[in-house]
């Protein structure tokens, strides 16, 4: 009866063990958050939203730090060989949720295929929506910043 019950503890100790080890071991995901972008005013852009892949945004860390990582569309959504390119994405973190006009963050931009990732970290918290500045070039003839705000 003795050696029944030492395997028994043994082997609760190894599956303990091993979900331990897988736990560090598997990375950790980025939750997905839905997102729009408002105009300046605060209202909802459906035009400015449509390019924001899936409607979604990824974000990982924590509280006081959080990465946000935004993916945009390369083309038009209703024109698709319409080229777009966005040189530049600049995030207000200090000035959240109305803006103070000084954007502290340039996020990094990273292209692949048809989409431009921006990713920025220090993000405070997930209720105040961020103020950002998007630069915008489509098909070389129209080239313009806009103040947005990031909803999520």
């Amino acid at each position: 009866m003795s050696k029944i019950s030492f395997f028994n503890k043994k082997s609760i100790a190894l599956l303990m063990a091993l979900a331990l080890v897988l736990s560090f071991a598997l990375p950790a995901s980025a939750a997905p958050y839905s997102a729009q972008f408002l105009d300046s005013s605060g209202s909802p852009s459906a035009h400015a939203s449509s390019y924001i892949d899936g409607g979604v945004v990824d974000i990982t860390g924590s509280a006081g730090n959080y990465t946000v990582t935004l993916k945009l569309k390369n083309f038009e959504p209703s024109f698709p060989l319409i080229p777009i390119s966005y040189p530049s994405l600049y995030v207000d973190l200090n000035g959240a949720p109305t803006g103070d006009g000084t954007y502290e963050v340039a996020a990094s931009k990273t292209v692949s295929g048809s989409y431009t990732y921006f990713t920025f970290s220090g993000v405070a918290n997930l209720t105040d929506n961020l103020p950002v500045l998007l630069h915008v070039n489509v098909a070389g003839i129209h080239n313009q910043q806009y103040n947005l705000f990031l909803d999520y």
